[in-house]
């Protein structure tokens, strides 16, 4: 008996869920204080928001008729496909599943009420900042690399969303651009058949991650300050913010699979820490560097197609989200050679480095100007220039002359050098006989340059230095 009555149970619940009631849900308290299209404030305690297939509605306390929120958008009809539930095999899942009326992963990740903060979400970037769609994201530590399209704000059954790409991240409509004031949203599926997975790593980041974002041939550096997960109903991590601010957003917490929803949303929140220099021309590094340098070489270390030596035996090898160069023998540095057959005379070399072990006393930097083939990670001879910093906050110049150094610059102390396992960005420019290196942003050092021309690379010295490089760019 007890069989049947759990059988008779389960059919009236599907039945239910059939007929559209299983999927209403009383989720939170407390809408805007204005309404998108000019309607009167209600205050947060006397009104309830109601997710009822699909759509996301506002119910005042005084028992009032129930209407959708509403805002002039395109009527094109949504694309996007909706997030699964965690399983071994996605294949298995059921067909229909992908035509839910439940919001996507990507466009419930700043909750259900994607039009609640629409007006929240709009950039707080002036007149005299433009505005630059994101077109691509690299975040090294967790093996990010996506492209970026935009995620536009569409009506759905009388409400709004946004429509995220499938298998991409998604810059959110009305949010703020790269580079400027304001808080830049990005979304992305953690798990789904058909939409992607692009930020299913996204639970790996930790405070002080970089994360690169691109705007065309722009770029620019942010750096994880939060890290959170909060109820898909709180739309205040879309709220604009004054200082440059980037939130990339996924699902989190448990699946619900009457709603077929994610409990919560996880959020990554970075905030821009300055462009590398040479990179979006503003400030001193633009000055510094020549923002107008092409492009010629922009390796992330998110894979080795670009074909640098990797033998994990040996000095140099693809791990700890990146490029790690370390120094296994007392008194051998470790030069590399970029894996670019060319030979340069005025060209910008760019680095990201972060020391992540070793005895303090090490150093790392950039080669210019290397007249022998490139390193292999293990030869010490050759003639070329390094351009170091050390992890006691200092910076030094040196020329190889086969089998000694040449002392340009010793070793200096320098306020703006990072010490200890902090991330520094360094730069060199080369042109004609004049050798300009820049630390975060700031011109450190200038000296004369006897060699004229030749390859560039990465430096590691100190005994058992371990280095990580993050990114590697050639301009000219």
């Amino acid at each position: 008996m007890r069989a049947v009555l759990s059988l008779c149970g389960g059919l009236l619940m599907v039945v239910g869920l059939a007929c559209g009631f299983g999927g209403l849900a009383i989720l939170t308290v407390g809408p805007p204080a204005r309404w998108l299209d000019g309607r009167p404030a209600i205050e947060p305690r006397i009104a309830i928001e109601v997710w009822q297939r699909g759509v996301l509605y506002v119910r005042p306390a005084d028992d009032g008729p129930e209407f959708p929120y509403e805002s002039p958008s395109s009527d094109e009809p949504s694309t996007s496909s909706t997030d699964e539930a965690p399983t071994s095999d996605p294949e298995a899942a059921d067909a229909s599943s992908a035509q839910t009326t439940a919001p996507t992963a990507a466009s419930s990740a700043v909750t259900t009420a994607a039009t609640v903060a629409s007006s929240a979400v709009t950039t707080a970037a002036t007149a005299a900042v433009p505005f630059r769609p994101i077109t691509r994201i690299v975040m090294p530590s967790i093996r990010l690399a996506s492209e970026v399209t935009p995620a536009k704000l569409l009506k759905r059954d009388g409400g709004m969303t946004w429509d995220i790409p499938a298998g991409v991240a998604g810059h959110a409509e009305t949010s703020a651009g790269v580079g400027g004031p304001g808080n830049a949203v990005l979304l992305g599926h953690v798990v789904s058949r058909d939409a992607g997975n692009v930020f299913n790593h996204l639970d790996r980041a930790r405070v002080g991650d970089l994360v690169r974002v691109f705007s065309d041939q722009e770029y620019f550096d942010y750096r994880v300050v939060d890290i959170r997960e909060v109820p898909r109903t709180d739309t205040s991590v879309l709220d604009p913010t004054e200082t440059a601010s980037l939130s990339l957003i996924t699902c989190a917490g448990a699946w619900m699979p009457f709603v077929r929803e994610y409990a919560e949303r996880l959020v990554v929140r970075a905030e821009l820490d300055g462009p590398m220099p040479g990179g979006v021309a503003t400030g001193a590094s633009a000055d510094k560097l020549g923002a107008a340098a092409r492009m010629l070489f922009d390796e992330s270390f998110v894979d080795n197609r670009n074909g640098w030596r990797h033998d994990p035996a040996s000095t140099t090898r693809f791990a700890g989200g990146g490029y790690r160069l370390t120094g296994r023998t007392p008194g051998r540095f470790v030069a590399i050679g970029a894996p670019i057959a060319r030979v340069f005379r005025d060209v910008e070399v760019e680095g990201v480095f972060r020391k992540v072990g070793g005895p303090p006393g090490g150093g790392y930097g950039l080669i210019v100007r290397r007249q022998t083939p490139p390193g292999d990670g293990v030869f010490q001879g050759g003639r070329y220039y390094v351009l170091e910093v050390g992890d006691r906050g200092e910076i030094g110049v040196w020329r190889r002359e086969e089998d000694r150094w040449v002392d340009l610059i010793s070793w200096t102390p320098s306020e703006v050098v990072r010490p200890g396992n902090a991330i520094n960005q360094l730069a060199v420019r080369a042109t004609g006989t004049q050798l300009a290196f820049v630390v975060n942003g700031v011109e450190v050092a200038n000296v004369d340059a006897t060699l004229a021309d030749g390859g560039v690379g990465i430096f590691v010295g100190g005994d058992f230095n371990d280095v990580v490089v993050e990114r590697f760019v050639i301009r000219e």
